[in-house]
């Protein structure tokens, strides 16, 4: 029946939302105890950030679960802030999910973002072809550096991302509508 299905979806949905408050305030009180979260060595990130890209405002926002391991093995980036050769602001974020420890994911909080905004800034110009190379340039110069290190460390830990950039729509093809950009998702 449309109408059971509708309901049971309708108790499902709530059910979620309620387990992900538990959640929720089950990590706040975890940070608290062991003063430190999803941030690298020992620093908060922020879990909530106003960017603006020309006249487009974006709130962005983010959670880690621990759950049931020893260490929070994600991360994220929501305050992310580049600049193209010309000037050009380039905002993002970043959500990288750990696998095996944390030290991998530490490693690209500290690194990745420096790697992206020299790649970009090699670059001639903000395109978004320039800015998917620069993408793949940075992510292969923050992998390579990172094996390295693990294959002196022997360390096994690993992680996968996506990364979002958005950027101002400066193409002179055809008029666009103030405050029009691109997002490029890697």
């Amino acid at each position: 029946e449309p109408g059971r299905c509708a309901a049971l979806e309708g108790q499902m949905r709530q059910l979620l939302g309620e387990f992900g408050m538990a959640q929720e305030m089950l990590e706040h009180s975890r940070t608290i105890r062991c003063g430190v979260g999803a941030g690298v060595l020992g620093r908060r990130q922020p879990s909530a950030h106003e960017a603006h890209v020309g006249n487009l405002v974006l709130d962005l926002g983010a959670t880690c679960w621990q759950g049931g391991k020893e260490v929070q093995e994600d991360r994220y980036i929501l305050d992310l802030e580049l600049r193209s050769p010309e000037g050009h602001v380039v905002v993002g974020f970043c959500v990288m999910d750990g696998h095996s420890g944390s030290r991998c994911v530490d490693h690209l909080v500290e690194t990745l973002p420096k790697n992206l905004q020299a790649c970009l800034s090699a670059k001639p110009s903000l395109t978004e072809e320039h800015l998917g190379q620069a993408v793949i340039e940075a992510c292969s110069l923050t992998d390579q550096d990172f094996l390295s290190r693990a294959r002196q460390s022997e360390l096994m830990d690993g992680s996968t991302l996506i990364l979002g950039l958005l950027f101002p729509e400066i193409s002179p093809r055809a008029p666009r509508p103030p405050g029009s950009c691109r997002l490029l998702i890697a």
